[in-house]
């Protein structure tokens, strides 16, 4: 805003009077008849239009002389209800403002540019800057000032003033740390996160190149930084986003943090957001430690469970040839006695069972069905080789009913209850 200065105001009307005399001549030596216009006019016009406050008061007492049109307007005051009154009767001053303007124009005969607080007719407070200049006039002591109305500017600054705070507010509440710095690379702002972060403050970090030092203590991670740096603003030049970075940063203790960061570069700034990762990156390595024990795991199961399964062959073979070698042959001549027919069955079904002992579907059957009572798994086999209910209840000393009501029972365990599937096809289908 442009300052306006009383000296300048005197200059400016000697200079209108000087031009006025000269075109009082002017016109006189041309004998026209027109009505020349006097210097007192042109300054009473230009006194009125000026477009800034203007009033001429006494020093002694503050009694208004006269006052500008611009004055009238912003205070509400006409010109009849100022002039001959003093302005502390008008209530323009607050606290005692005027004393200490007079004060300073006693020793100075001038002061420029006070911001100073007005009251106005309706009661409202105007912020102006006040500039004034003591003259003499008949013997006593005047003041001619200059009132700039700065009321929306002051209005503006305060706005702008609680937006900024509550953005350093909103900025130290977030749990991510933030920089910004001007385009030559001072840093002006750090949050507290990240103070939190790194244990510096503002005053430890005046520059870019500081900080580079700083948290990157190693030469050549240091060059790292600052190329990935001219790669993000060369990004950002070509209107490519360069997205976040993922940077190793040491902090004032010593201590390492794994830090995700993103650069923002604006017209005149470069913000800068930091985001710790530091337990992801604790948490990638168990993981990944904890995979590979995992594995070498599943690889000792692998072997102990091939090296079971060799035993468990081993073990059947062996036993296969001890009961072909020392049990079928007693079977075979014990098939050649006089044996009556229930003898001979509960005999074939020995026989039939010995052979079955390592069979594979048994083992199989018998895991994957463990809800089966010892009895209905001995049931199942003997459906399995043919036999009906009532074959089976004979050969179990068991009634027929009791039979019929384990083949329920199986059928019930085997989710066929419901359904039409004959019980022994549905157990030779899954050998």
């Amino acid at each position: 805003m442009k300052e306006i200065s009383i000296e300048n105001l005197i200059k400016r009307n000697k200079f209108l009077e000087k031009k006025n005399k000269e075109l009082e001549t002017a016109l006189s030596e041309k004998k026209n008849k027109q009505v020349p216009v006097s210097s007192d006019q042109i300054y009473h016009t230009l006194f009125r239009l000026f477009p800034h406050s203007i009033l001429v008061t006494k020093v002694e007492d503050g009694t208004i002389y006269d006052a500008s049109d611009y004055f009238c307007r912003i205070t509400g005051f006409s010109r009849e209800e100022a002039i001959g009154k003093t302005t502390v009767e008008l209530n323009l001053w607050l606290n005692h403002d005027r004393e200490k303007i007079v004060k300073i124009l006693l020793e100075k005969k001038r002061f420029s540019n006070l911001e100073v607080r007005h009251r106005m007719k309706d009661g409202s407070i105007k912020t102006c800057l006040d500039s004034g200049e003591m003259i003499l006039i008949g013997g006593e002591n005047y003041l001619i000032s200059v009132e700039t109305d700065i009321t929306a500017q002051k209005d503006l600054e305060n706005v702008l003033r609680h937006d900024q705070q509550e953005l350093i507010a909103i900025m130290d509440a977030t749990p991510i740390g933030v920089s910004w710095s001007d385009m030559r690379g001072n840093i002006k702002y750090t949050n507290r996160r990240f103070e939190e972060l790194f244990g510096y403050v503002l005053s430890d970090i005046p520059s870019i190149d500081a900080w580079l030092v700083l948290a990157f203590p190693s030469q050549a991670y240091r060059e790292k930084a600052a190329a990935l740096m001219l790669s993000i603003m060369e990004a950002e030049a070509r209107g490519e986003d360069p997205g976040p970075a993922e940077i190793t940063i040491t902090c004032k203790d010593g201590s390492v943090r794994h830090i995700l960061q993103t650069i923002v570069i604006t017209a005149n700034r470069i913000l800068a957001i930091y985001y710790d990762i530091t337990k992801q990156k604790r948490y990638e390595r168990e993981l990944k430690h904890f995979a590979e024990n995992l594995e070498e795991a599943n690889i000792a199961l692998r072997v102990l469970m091939n090296k079971r399964n060799v035993d468990q062959k081993d073990f059947e073979e062996k036993l296969q040839v001890n009961i072909n070698d020392l049990v079928i042959p007693y079977l075979t001549k014990l098939r050649n006695t006089d044996l009556d027919d229930r003898n001979k069955n509960y005999l074939s079904v020995l026989e039939s069972n010995l052979t079955s002992v390592l069979s594979p579907f048994m083992r199989d059957f018998r895991s994957s069905h463990k809800n089966l009572t010892p009895q209905e798994i001995q049931i199942v086999d003997l459906i399995m080789k043919g036999k009906n209910t009532k074959e089976i209840a004979d050969m179990l000393n068991a009634s027929v009913n009791t039979i019929a009501t384990h083949r329920n029972n199986i059928r019930k365990k085997l989710n066929l209850r419901n359904s039409k599937i004959n019980l022994r096809s549905y157990i030779l289908s899954t050998k």
